[in-house]
């Protein structure tokens, strides 16, 4: 779950071709920079949506600690049942000891958004879409702890010790945002609006990696 506190950075394109006789060009950012007016605007209290704009935001994503599965098997050796002195592949028994992963954390990092959207002019309406990044976070978290258990073939002899085995990996995220808003107007040079939107969110999580465990030695191919 992620509070992403944004630095706006909106522009706005009007898409309007007009003469050249016209005497001024105006640029319109939220209904109040303009320049080289012929004479005063006069002021309005209808909707201050613009025909089409495009949007950029910046800034930084502060992450809530996730939750994590991992499933950890234990291997127990049942003894050595035919006396060959040897542990046998039948004589290991493996127990689900669970799947949490505790003291998961996440990293924040910075991200990046960037759409368009297209207003109804006096009705005061905007659609808009926005796609975003959020950069690579790194996660950590410490598994149940892993015993493994004897290896078939090994000597009989006292078993292995437990394994305190931190986990490993990154996350990379990827959105799409689908927002209405409405202009209540412009007051002052200012135009408050209402919003809601929709969206997705796409995790690329990177391989999963362990620090602990020297039986696991590769690293396991994440999943989005």
């Amino acid at each position: 779950m992620n509070t992403a506190l944004k630095a706006s950075l909106a522009a706005s394109a009007m898409f309007l071709v007009l003469p050249a006789s016209a005497p001024a060009l105006a640029a319109d950012l939220g209904g109040s920079i303009k320049d080289d007016y012929a004479a005063p605007a006069m002021q309005t209290f209808g909707g201050g949506a613009g025909p089409c704009y495009v949007r950029g935001d910046v800034g930084y994503s502060v992450a809530g600690d996730p939750s994590v599965s991992w499933p950890v098997n234990n291997g127990v050796f049942g003894g050595d049942t035919d006396g060959d002195g040897l542990v046998d592949a039948d004589e290991i028994t493996y127990n689900r000891v669970g799947t949490a992963v505790t003291n998961v954390t996440l990293e924040n990092t910075w991200l990046a958004e960037g759409g368009m959207g297209c207003g109804t002019g006096s009705r005061g309406f905007r659609g808009e879409v926005m796609f975003g990044y959020r950069g690579d976070r790194k996660l950590d978290g410490e598994p149940a702890v892993y015993v493994p258990g004897p290896t078939p073939g090994d000597p009989v002899g006292p078993p292995p010790g437990p394994i305190d085995d931190p986990l490993h990996t990154s996350i990379q995220t990827y959105t799409a945002m689908f927002n209405v808003y409405k202009d209540l107007g412009i007051y002052r040079g200012f135009t408050p609006y209402i919003g809601a939107g929709i969206g997705v969110a796409y995790h690329d999580v990177d391989e999963v990696y362990f620090t602990g465990n020297p039986n696991l030695v590769n690293r396991i191919e994440g999943e989005h």
